[in-house]
């Protein structure tokens, strides 16, 4: 449950979103040295990853919630 509070939250949101735009910003400024070039193939890896962890992890709270 407090993960997926953790990961439901304005912080959570606003910090995903600077993270982003940094690796986003960091990759289009180092152009032929970049770590992830454009498309950003990791960078999609990445959030494919999250969202296949996240996802389950916050049905599993609400079913707990509607247990309750």
């Amino acid at each position: 449950d407090k993960v997926a509070a953790v990961g439901g939250s304005w912080g959570f949101i606003i910090a995903f979103v600077v993270v982003l735009g940094l690796w986003v910003a960091a990759n289009l400024l180092l152009a032929a040295r970049a770590f992830d070039p454009y498309p950003f193939i990791f960078l999609n890896l990445m959030l494919s990853m999250l969202a296949a962890i996240q996802a389950p992890i916050i049905m599993m709270s609400q079913n707990r919630q509607s247990a309750k």
